[in-house]
C-alpha cells in the first residue's frame, strides 16, 4: 500500500531533533483540525506515506516499543496528550521513534534513519492493535493505567487461586 501525494519526494533523513520537531508540529496540526479538514489537506496527510506495517522494516518494532512505553509510567515529556477538535491527540517519543496519533486515526510513525512520515492506520490487519495502542498511550499520558481494568470481568469465585480453609 503506497499512497500520499508528496510523500514520495526525497526529504532529509530523520534524526532525533528533526523527528521531535516534526512530531510536535504534526500533533499540533492534528489537535486543531477536524477529521474532515485533516483529510482535505493537512501537512501530515499530504506528506505521509501509507504503508503496511508488516512490509515496512522497523514499523512493527515501533508499535511494540510504544506499547512498552505506555506500560512503563512514562514522563510528561515522553508522552503528551491534548484534547483536539476530533478527539485526543497523543505524541509519544521513544529512543529512535515518535508516534503521533488521534483517537479514531490517523496514526503516524516517525523513525530515525528514514525520510518519510509513515501512516499506518490504513493497514486493516493492524487496526485493532493500533486502536489499543492509541488508547494505552492516551491513558498513560493522562497518568492512568494503560488498560481500564474495570472493563475486565471478575475472576470466578471458586478458582484455584482461592484458599480453601
Amino acid at each position: 500500500m503506497v499512497t500520499g501525494g508528496q510523500a514520495q519526494r526525497q526529504g532529509a533523513v530523520m534524526d532525533r531533533a528533526r523527528r521531535q520537531t516534526l512530531g510536535s508540529a504534526l500533533a499540533t496540526e492534528m489537535t486543531h483540525r477536524s477529521a474532515g479538514l485533516w483529510d482535505q489537506g493537512a501537512r501530515g496527510r499530504l506528506e505521509s506515506l501509507a504503508v503496511d506495517i508488516d512490509k515496512r522494516p522497523g514499523a512493527a518494532d515501533v508499535i511494540a516499543d510504544a506499547f512498552d512505553l505506555a506500560h512503563s509510567r512514562p514522563s510528561a515529556e515522553t508522552v503528551q496528550v491534548t484534547d483536539g477538535a476530533a478527539g485526543a491527540v497523543v505524541l509519544a517519543h521513544g529512543a529512535s521513534w515518535s508516534v503521533v496519533a488521534r483517537s479514531g486515526g490517523p496514526v503516524l510513525l516517525l523513525i530515525d534513519g528514514t525520510a518519510a512520515v509513515l501512516r499506518v492506520d490504513l493497514d486493516v490487519s493492524w487496526q485493532m492493535e493500533l486502536k489499543a495502542l492509541v488508547t494505552a498511550l492516551v491513558r498513560a499520558g493522562r497518568g492512568l493505567p494503560p488498560a481500564d481494568e474495570s472493563l475486565s470481568p471478575p475472576p470466578p469465585p471458586d478458582g484455584p487461586w482461592r484458599s480453601r480453609r
